[in-house]
């Protein structure tokens, strides 16, 4: 440091400051994007997962349908359509899980694999009640044909036989109870008819007919095909809660993963706002600490510069004192106009200094003031990008609150269809009563139907209460996105008027620097015409011209370096150090000694 020239150590000071300056800018940018930045990130994420958590239940809700329209109907195009619900579900489980991973979520991994494997369990219970009813057919083929064809069999025996009668209504007691028990699936009527059957077969033994033995071998064929399409519908009971409970599964876990989502999306709000409010402090504590700094630089720089100007204006003053009196000595005739000259040189010199000092300085605020304004452009662009981030947030939750009104719409619909099929259930219940016995068991059928209805009407209900709540909150949180989305409004409108402010300071530093420029200028002429007056007051002392040259170069270095170090407001170093000087000079002989 101590080899370094003046104007060296003052370019590294400045250049030291701008570059503190900018860091400190470049650091305060990069923490507001990155934190904005990773909110977007998560906000979308989360906002991913929860849309495509209520996709899985949608189309949930959609499989159950075709699966209750295919054990309805029986037709092969319900089985295609489930499959191709079933593959979307577990693409919107893949994208879950991917999404669950980019942001970490807590037992997503976990949670997203029990969801497919309960999608798998359901494809499996699904494909086993359709193989069962494949077995069990139509009155055509599979085991229903297979029976008809039994029953046929004995009843055309025994329109061959003749009479018997009483095995005729044994065999129509049987039919009877068939016919009851895959209505109801009721033991009691399975009883009923296998008592019958051996009833049959006792009588049928006891008479000596022709074609006993046959009727005998049909009753029991009869009896097979009728217990193999019991084994069958008890299967199809058994098989249907699993494959019930394992789309509540789905349906349960697809509905609590979407509630942890949207806690865990209010709470990362939440924590986003609070690390802004920690980023403003923590900027506005390095603000000051870069302030701090740089006036504990300034100090050591101005220390290490003055410290050896202060020598040297010591060793300077007792010579300039000692020539300026010896001046006076030998040239007391032009003493007065020397005088006067010098102290006008002294004054121009010290006002052309400061002059180009506040040039400096003004240059110097001009600097700063152009670099303010494109940091203010910067920051107003920022503003804006962080504002149309913001619009597309409100937009896409304008858009999530439409889909839940649709959502909303659609679950109407279902129960005013519920409620349809309640009404038709009960005028079955109606026909079913008028029908008397022979309608007792689709009657049973026609109150399980209204029961069925009634709890998806209930359910239908207290979803749409749900989809209602949620698209409250989700109309607050739009309102609220819209208020930060107005704030950061008012807050580039702000950055747009301080960047004007910054401009038009930029502005009129430029022109106080031109002023500046043209008052040192003046100044600059004024000096020339006092060296001018200083040359003819020089021709009229030629004895003392070298000493006074030499003491006046002196005095104005001195002069100089004084302003330099102290400043105009202070006592001037050359004033205390002159008269010790004065003093070792009168002890000198003076030019009239020599004389004498």
């Amino acid at each position: 440091m101590r080899e370094l020239s003046i104007g060296k150590r003052l370019y590294l000071a400045f250049g030291f400051i701008v570059a503190l300056a900018f860091i400190s800018g470049w650091l305060v940018n990069y923490k507001v994007k990155k934190l904005g930045d990773s909110f977007d990130v998560l906000l979308g994420s989360y906002s991913g997962i929860e849309l495509e958590s209520k996709e899985v239940v949608l189309k949930l809700l959609n499989a159950r349908r075709q699966e209750k329209n295919y054990l309805t109907r029986k037709d092969d195009l319900y089985i295609a359509q489930i499959k191709n619900t079933i593959k979307g579900i577990r693409s919107s489980i893949g994208l879950i899980t991917e999404l669950a991973q980019k942001i970490k979520l807590p037992d997503g991994r976990e949670k997203t694999q029990k969801m497919l494997l309960a999608v798998e369990a359901y494809e499996g219970h699904f494909s086993t009640m359709v193989a069962l009813v494949k077995q069990r057919g139509n009155p055509d083929s599979g085991l229903e044909g297979q029976v008809r064809l039994a029953s046929e069999k004995i009843e055309s025996l025994l329109n061959r036989q003749g009479g018997q009668d009483d095995l005729k209504m044994l065999y129509l007691g049987m039919c009877r109870y068939e016919k009851d028990f895959l209505l109801t699936q009721d033991n009691k009527f399975w009883d009923l008819f296998q008592k019958t059957a051996g009833d049959f077969k006792i009588q049928a033994q006891g008479k000596s007919m022709s074609r006993a033995g046959l009727l005998v071998q049909a009753i029991g064929d009869y009896q097979n095909t009728a217990s193999k399409l019991r084994e069958n519908l008890i299967q199809a009971k058994e098989k249907y809660p699993l494959l019930r409970d394992t789309a509540r599964a789905v349906e349960a876990q697809a509905r609590a993963l979407a509630k942890q989502v949207k806690t865990l999306i209010a709470k990362k709000r939440e924590q986003a706002l609070q690390q802004m409010e920690i980023t403003s402090t923590w900027i506005q504590i390095g603000v000051i600490s870069l302030g701090l700094f740089l006036a504990a630089l300034s100090f050591f720089f101005t220390r290490s510069i003055t410290r050896p100007i202060k020598k040297v204006i010591s060793r300077l003053s007792g010579s300039a004192g000692s020539m300026a009196l010896v001046s006076r000595q030998v040239s007391e005739a032009s003493s007065s106009l020397a005088a006067g000259s010098s102290q006008q040189a002294a004054s121009l010199e010290e006002t052309a200094a400061s002059l180009e000092e506040v040039s400096s300085m003004t240059r110097a605020n001009a600097e700063n003031a152009a670099k303010a304004d494109l940091l203010m452009d910067k920051n107003q662009e920022m503003v804006k990008h962080a504002n149309k981030r913001m619009e597309g947030l409100n937009l896409a939750m304008r858009e999530v609150a439409r889909s839940s009104e649709e959502t909303f719409a659609i679950l109407k619909t279902i129960d005013e269809i519920a409620f349809q099929t309640n009404i038709l259930a009960l005028n079955a219940a109606v026909e079913a009563a008028r029908a008397g016995q022979a309608g007792a068991g689709f009657s049973v059928v026609a109150e399980e139907v209204g029961n069925l209805a009634g709890r998806t009407a209930q359910a239908a209900r207290n979803t749409s209460q749900l989809i209602q709540e949620n698209l409250e909150k989700i109309k607050s949180s739009a309102r609220l996105l819209e208020e930060a989305n107005q704030f950061f409004s008012e807050v580039s409108v702000s950055s747009g008027e301080a960047g004007e402010l910054v401009s038009e300071i930029s502005s009129a530093s430029a022109e106080q620097s031109q002023g500046v420029e043209q008052i040192n200028q003046a100044v600059s002429e004024m000096d020339n015409d006092l060296q001018t007056r200083a040359t003819e007051a020089q021709r009229s002392a030629e004895i003392a011209e070298g000493m006074k040259r030499h003491s006046k170069g002196m005095a104005d270095m001195v002069i100089e370096l004084q302003s330099l170090v102290y400043g105009s407001a202070k006592e001037p170093f050359l004033d205390r150090a002159i008269p010790p000087a004065m003093e070792r000079a009168k002890a000198l002989p003076g030019p009239n000694t020599n004389n004498n």
